[in-house]
């Protein structure tokens, strides 16, 4: 995401980019016009990124940093290339699949006398990109043709050709959006407001065709004048199946005996530690299934006491009705046993946990233990020494 929030210092504003990065589960989010002053980078950050990296192009900007970029790093690793007042050069490797993307997040001057001097970055870091997948987003703070305004000029000015033959030489398109089609709002309340389209998500040829589910949406403005620009890129992430972990529930399960059964006496030919591994590798397929086939616990146990409370009042209300009687019978058997399962798991939860403090502890005192034997081998000889 890249956002122009007109400044982040207030409180409100923090939360505001915090809600957005939630609400559509960010990974990499650019804030554009911050206002934050150096000095205030690292405090302002770790209320917004939280447990995110962050990095900022404050130190060659002259008052306040322009761009911040934050991102979080179990989803990708980021590295910044170069960096100006008016953009910021990054290269980021997605961790599911180790793909490579070059993103460049803009915040171009007001001035297109100073904007030429971030359309010449831009072709000089086309180069360095050669032919890899490549975003260019943020705010051009120009428009690139005369229908992407609500003003009624009828003539280009020499900030959109300027802008027009930087993006024809880059060879980059605007990526298939939805959403606004204004992102920039000049006056919200007033009767006479200008709306224009200086927000653009855009990409080469190659990222296309590397990532063609990609898609751009613009949100609406919220607390800027401007609106967040979101890409969503589609990941061909691979299936890991979560670690087996045996569950003391599946002993009580009836088919339990009878799946291991089945599982140990299966024919392995070879030594017998490796006969011995590639059964409980063996097992661990109907294992699950068992522990499948119990459902939800906590869910099961639930709605059983729902059920018994309901039969309870019919039969409160029909005392002489065996069908009742019958069908509380077997939902009372029911819900003990599933109570019982519920113990087990928990108490098997807990146990666990206490394990793992006890397995810091141990070695908070082992690591103390070695440490005051080290100093005693130091003063040792010293003492020798002398």
């Amino acid at each position: 995401m890249s956002w122009n929030v007109r400044g982040v210092n207030r409180s409100p504003k923090q939360s505001e980019v915090r809600q957005v990065i939630a609400e559509n589960k960010i990974s990499l989010c650019a804030i554009l016009e911050s206002h934050v002053q150096p000095s205030n980078l690292n405090g302002i950050c770790s209320r917004i990124f939280r447990n995110w990296s962050w990095s900022s192009n404050g130190n060659v900007c002259d008052k306040y940093s322009r761009v911040i970029v934050g991102w979080d790093t179990n989803v990708m690793d980021l590295m910044i290339l170069s960096q100006s007042d008016q953009v910021v050069h990054t290269q980021i490797t997605l961790k599911a699949d180790r793909k490579v993307i070059f993103f460049s997040f803009i915040y171009a001057h007001n001035s297109y006398l100073l904007r030429r001097q971030l359309w010449q970055n831009l072709l000089i870091h086309n180069n360095f990109v050669n032919n890899q997948p490549w975003i260019v987003m943020g705010d051009f703070n120009t428009i690139m043709s005369l229908d992407e305004s609500t003003s009624s000029s009828s003539s280009r000015n020499i900030s959109m050709v300027e802008l027009k033959d930087c993006i024809l030489e880059l060879e980059i398109l605007d990526l298939k959006f939805s959403g606004l089609q204004y992102t920039w709002n000049q006056k919200p309340k007033g009767d006479s407001g200008l709306m224009k389209k200086l927000d653009r998500v855009m990409g080469n040829q190659v990222f296309n065709d590397v990532f063609p589910g990609s898609y751009v949406e613009f949100l609406p403005y919220r607390i800027s004048d401007h609106t967040p620009a979101i890409i969503s890129i589609p990941l061909s992430k691979k299936f890991c199946p979560k670690p087996f972990k045996f569950s003391n529930v599946l002993i009580s399960h009836p088919g339990f005996k009878q799946v291991v059964t089945a599982g140990w006496n299966i024919e392995v030919e070879g030594y017998y530690m490796f006969s011995l591994i590639k059964k409980l590798k063996n097992l661990k397929k109907p294992l699950r299934k068992l522990l499948y086939d119990k459902g939800n616990l906590h869910t099961r146990v639930n709605k059983l006491r729902m059920e018994v409370d309901s039969v309870q009042r019919s039969i409160d209300a029909d005392p002489f009705n065996q069908i009742l009687r019958e069908d509380h019978a077997a939902l009372v058997f029911a819900l003990n046993d599933a109570i019982l399962d519920e113990e087990r798991f928990l108490k098997q939860k807990a146990k666990v946990e206490w394990l793992k403090l006890g397995e810091l502890k141990l070695l908070s005192t082992y690591l103390l233990e070695i440490d005051i034997l080290l100093k005693l081998i130091s003063y040792l000889c010293c003492i020798h020494q002398t």
